[in-house]
C-alpha cells in the first residue's frame, strides 16, 4: 500500500467506522466519565446520545449533584487479559549461543516483558496492537522496542 497523498484524509473514510470503534473503546479503557460524555454526547445515532454517559448533567441546575457512578472495569479487564498472557517471559531461542547470548541481552535491557504486557493490555482494551523496533542512539546503544497503538499505524 502506498502512502496517502498529502492532505489526504485520515482515517481513509472506508476505515472511519473502524476508528470510530476504538475511540470508544479507548474512551472505556481510560475510565475517564468526560471522555466517555463527550463520545456518547456526541454520537451519530440519537439512541447512544440518551445512554448513561450520553445524556446532559444537570445543565439547568447547577445546585443538583451528577451521581452518575463509573466503574473503570475495562480497564481491569485488559490489564488482567495482559498479565495472564504474559505474567512470565515467553521464550525466545534461537540456535547459535553466540546469538542467543546477544538476543538474552538485547530482551532484559530493552525491557521486552515489560513492552510485552503494556502491548497486551492495549490490544485487550483496543482490539489490536503494533510492536515496532525503533533507534534513538541518544537515548540508548541499542534498538528499543516500542508499542503502538492500532489508531496510530496502518497495517
Amino acid at each position: 500500500m502506498a502512502l496517502p497523498d498529502q492532505g489526504a484524509a485520515w482515517p481513509p473514510p472506508a476505515w472511519a467506522p473502524l476508528y470510530d470503534a476504538m475511540r470508544l473503546d479507548d474512551a472505556w479503557y481510560s475510565g475517564d466519565r468526560q471522555r466517555l460524555a463527550r463520545v456518547y454526547g456526541n454520537h451519530k445515532r440519537p439512541t447512544e446520545r440518551r445512554r448513561l454517559w450520553g445524556r446532559k448533567p444537570f445543565e439547568n441546575r447547577p445546585d443538583r449533584r451528577d451521581n452518575r457512578l463509573h466503574v473503570p472495569l475495562a480497564g481491569d479487564i485488559a490489564s488482567t487479559s495482559a498479565d495472564l498472557l504474559f505474567a512470565d517471559m515467553p521464550t525466545i531461542k534461537v540456535e547459535d549461543t553466540t546469538t542467543q547470548d546477544r538476543l538474552d541481552v538485547l530482551l532484559d535491557e530493552g525491557r521486552a516483558q515489560q513492552a510485552f504486557l503494556g502491548a497486551a493490555e492495549q490490544a485487550a482494551a483496543l482490539s489490536g496492537v503494533f510492536l515496532r523496533v525503533t533507534w534513538d542512539r541518544d537515548l540508548a546503544s541499542r534498538p528499543l522496542l516500542t508499542v503502538m497503538q492500532p489508531d496510530g499505524a496502518v497495517p
